[in-house]
């Protein structure tokens, strides 16, 4: 049987998505599930010639992390992985594969008729 992929996509991936990724890849080792499923996050910014982010994960951002950081704790999110993180533009490739895509807001979606550069869908309408 072949994994499910689930794909979280934000802005940048530096921060919603990223977090997302984490809590729903330690969720499911903890119900047993982690060998079912391929939980991936990527960033509607840089892909399809737009601008990167302007940061490499959410450790830069010195206020957003240090919001985050103790809410992580609190919440006992294994957040080790983020400092190692480098935010991933989405690709065609990482739509087709998945299963499911969650986008942290409608808006990067696209689909409510607001289909702006960095939108899913002004980036990839087929």
């Amino acid at each position: 049987m072949d994994n499910k992929i689930i794909l979280f996509f934000c802005k940048g991936n530096i921060h919603r998505s990223v977090i997302a990724e984490i809590c729903l890849r330690q969720e499911l080792e903890k119900i047993g599930l982690s060998a079912r499923y391929e939980i991936i996050s990527r960033g509607i910014q840089g892909c399809c010639g737009t601008v990167k982010p302007k940061y490499a994960n959410m450790t830069h951002c010195e206020t957003e992390w240090s919001l985050t950081k103790p809410v992580l704790e609190k919440l006992g999110v294994d957040f080790s992985e983020i400092a190692k993180r480098i935010a991933r533009p989405v690709s065609e490739d990482d739509i087709r594969r998945a299963n499911i895509v969650f986008a942290m807001e409608l808006a990067i979606l696209g689909k409510n008729g607001k289909h702006f550069p960095l939108s899913l869908f002004s980036q990839f309408p087929d």
